[in-house]
């Protein structure tokens, strides 16, 4: 199988703050023999990333924004840039990626077994909504064009996006045994790691609403949340929310990150 699906992905790499982890991922996805095109995007990272990364400049293809434009907006500037009409997401905090985990994702959609393939640590199981928000994805670069424009604006609620767009396709979910990601408070500060934690929070919840029906005291609340400095005040005005889905994803999602 390998013979004849050769040359056909294109790996596409976010990249914000991630030099504790970023050689190995990169090494790992150069050497997969699926994989002939990696295109790593350096979002604003404040760290040694973009050093670390140009060190790959014969091998992988680079692309630095100075300022950070989010996930969802890198996302689709790989898409763009990617030759290939298979394109493999995949985050640069891995601690044990391996290509065992790489073939677990693509070759599903190489065999036309599905339409996406999201692969997830087989950890979330305790949250199995948290499978959904994975960031290893597989999907037809052909699929994904016509999103470009509106997965720019998503930042980190674009895998929220996605799994909407493909509601109603056929989409594969598979464990990814003991792959693990460095938590926030591994890479960073407490006090910074909270703030993008809640940053991260508050834009899937914005990914949410737009396909439910929220009150405007719903609404009003997700607003004020944008101004909490801490996880614990986030709790407390989740509590208040009226919509019950929304209350119980946003629930499980604050108990994700509470033991991360």
């Amino acid at each position: 199988m390998r013979s004849k699906t050769s040359n056909k992905v294109s790996a596409i790499v976010p990249v914000y703050n991630e030099e504790k982890t970023l050689d190995k991922v990169i090494t790992t996805l150069i050497t997969h023999p699926l994989i002939n095109e990696v295109i790593a995007i350096n979002d604003g990272s404040t760290d040694n990333s973009w050093p670390l990364l140009q060190e790959f400049k014969d091998r992988v293809v680079l692309i630095n924004f100075k300022k950070n434009h989010g996930k969802g907006y890198v996302l689709a500037t790989g898409i763009k840039k990617a030759k290939n009409p298979i394109v493999f997401f995949c985050d640069a905090d891995l601690v044990n990626l391996d290509h065992r985990h790489i073939d677990q994702v693509i070759m599903p959609l190489l065999q036309n077994k599905a339409e996406a393939i999201l692969g997830y640590p087989n950890s979330v199981n305790l949250y199995p909504i948290f499978a959904n928000l994975t960031g290893e994805r597989a999907y037809r670069k052909a699929d994904l064009v016509p999103l470009i424009k509106e997965m720019k604006t998503t930042r980190f609620g674009v895998e929220v996006f996605l799994n909407k767009k493909f509601k109603n396709r056929q989409v594969l979910k598979i464990p990814l045994h003991n792959l693990r990601g460095l938590y926030k408070y591994e890479k960073q500060s407490t006090i910074t790691a909270t703030k993008e934690y809640i940053k991260a929070f508050l834009e899937i919840s914005k990914e949410i609403i737009k396909t439910e029906k929220i009150l405007p005291e719903d609404i009003s609340l997700l607003a004020k949340m944008r101004q909490v400095s801490s996880l614990k005040e986030l709790k407390t005005y989740m509590k208040l929310l009226q919509n019950k889905k929304l209350r119980q994803l946003l629930n499980s999602y604050f108990h994700y990150l509470s033991r991360r």
